[in-house]
């Protein structure tokens, strides 16, 4: 896993050929015992075309799970891939 000290950094792109309306774009984040740190990247945006995010967390020293979610209304939480791992010491 990826090495960090806080504030965490998380980068990440986004790329759809559609045009896919949120309520809600999402860092979901996990520790190893599974309490969730989730915070919120946008809200209420539009995820067209090619889109770049920086945002940054302070988090508990320990190991964790991150992944890129966003909701929908009407339809819910999708879960984007890949889920990625970092350990903060």
């Amino acid at each position: 896993g990826i090495y960090s000290t806080n504030p965490a950094t998380f980068k990440f792109t986004l790329q759809t050929t559609v045009s896919v309306p949120t309520k809600n774009l999402i860092i979901a984040i996990k520790n190893k015992n599974g309490k969730r740190f989730d915070f919120s990247v946008a809200g209420n945006v539009t995820l067209a075309g090619t889109q770049s995010y920086t945002r940054k967390k302070t988090l508990p020293v320990g190991q964790y799970t991150y992944w890129i979610a966003y909701y929908r209304a009407y339809l819910g939480w999708t879960n984007l891939s890949p889920v990625k791992s970092f350990q903060l010491q």
